[in-house]
């Protein structure tokens, strides 16, 4: 397989095969595509710079392709759970870019009646400090007869 038969969104499963000084370098277990996780898309925790060891099997979230055929893959656990909760994690992050944006109250009270808005809001509210989490906590603080964030 390679990394052009997975799609931005996809949870696939890989296995850690060597360390740069970028981050992991990884392979499908599927296939065995190659893949990268940036050092940034390891860990819920901007300060963690643990990273897994090679030979560790990992779920991860296909971010997108390179030009030189590998997957960008992250397997924060933040960003691996949207993606097991989700139906389409593209879908669920452009729809919550959306409602971001918005200054209709009606818009976010869409969103708030979707499937995808409890994970969607869990997964932002994970987020470090900055505007997708103050966004994520307004809406939560506002929401009328709760948000389902809980599964």
């Amino acid at each position: 397989m390679k990394s052009s038969d997975f799609a931005k969104g996809d949870l696939v499963e890989c296995v850690v095969v060597t360390h740069r000084h970028y981050g992991p370098n990884t392979r499908t277990v599927v296939g065995g595509a190659p893949g990268f996780i940036d050092s940034t898309d390891v860990s819920d925790d901007p300060a963690d710079r643990d990273w897994p060891p090679v030979g560790r099997r990992l779920a991860c979230l296909v971010l997108g392709d390179t030009k030189d055929g590998r997957l960008r893959l992250s397997c924060r656990p933040r960003d691996v759970e949207l993606g097991r909760s989700v139906a389409d994690v593209v879908a669920a992050v452009a729809a919550w870019r959306t409602v971001c944006d918005a200054e209709s109250e009606v818009a976010v009270g869409e969103f708030l009646r979707t499937a995808d808005a409890g994970p969607t809001l869990r997964w932002a509210l994970r987020h470090p400090a900055g505007a997708w989490r103050t966004r994520a906590e307004a809406m939560v603080e506002r929401a009328s007869g709760g948000v389902p964030l809980c599964p």
